[in-house]
């Protein structure tokens, strides 16, 4: 269910707003001792161990992506989703992408391609073989704004490009 994404947004904006804290008092160590020594600032290494022992952990990371993805197999079935909760987690993907690390990328995006893809390519082959040409192409647009339309509610803005590039491809 979605009790993970809504606890971890919990988490996640508890977390954020400890490490503005601990930022803001360790200040003058982030300004200069961090600096001088090449280290890496207080805030981002927040972002680094919430990534490992939270988001990066083996369980939450799989069902995490598995929910995700369920969540938009939804929508796609046309059943409501919470979009704001999906954006959320999202932007805590993005976020989470310190240090070199595209989170976003890595934990999600490129397993949404392929799932994508994939659906694309049944939903295409069957709906072909049991209606007119007209009706495909009809419904080819459909599924084309429907996906244009997620990116822009929920998903990251990278996304859109690959997403038009896979609708081309598949319908």
């Amino acid at each position: 269910s979605d009790r993970l994404l809504e606890e971890l947004k919990k988490q996640w904006d508890d977390h954020k707003t400890t490490m503005v804290m601990i930022r803001d008092i360790l200040m003058y160590m982030d300004r200069n001792f961090v600096t001088q020594y090449k280290k890496v600032p207080v805030y981002e290494m927040g972002l680094m161990i919430f990534r490992e022992k939270v988001s990066g952990h083996a369980r939450v990371k799989s069902q995490l992506l598995t929910l995700m993805l369920d969540n938009i197999n939804a929508e796609r079935r046309g059943e409501q989703v919470d979009r704001i909760l999906l954006k959320h987690t999202v932007n805590m993907l993005v976020e989470l992408g310190v240090q070199g690390k595209n989170v976003y990328r890595e934990c999600f995006e490129d397993q949404f391609l392929d799932h994508t893809r994939k659906f694309y390519q049944d939903e295409s082959k069957q709906y072909i073989s049991q209606n007119p040409c007209s009706d495909y192409l009809k419904k080819a647009e459909k599924r084309i704004r429907e996906e244009k339309a997620r990116v822009e509610n929920y998903l990251h803005e990278t996304t859109m490009e690959k997403i038009q590039e896979l609708c081309d491809e598949e319908w």
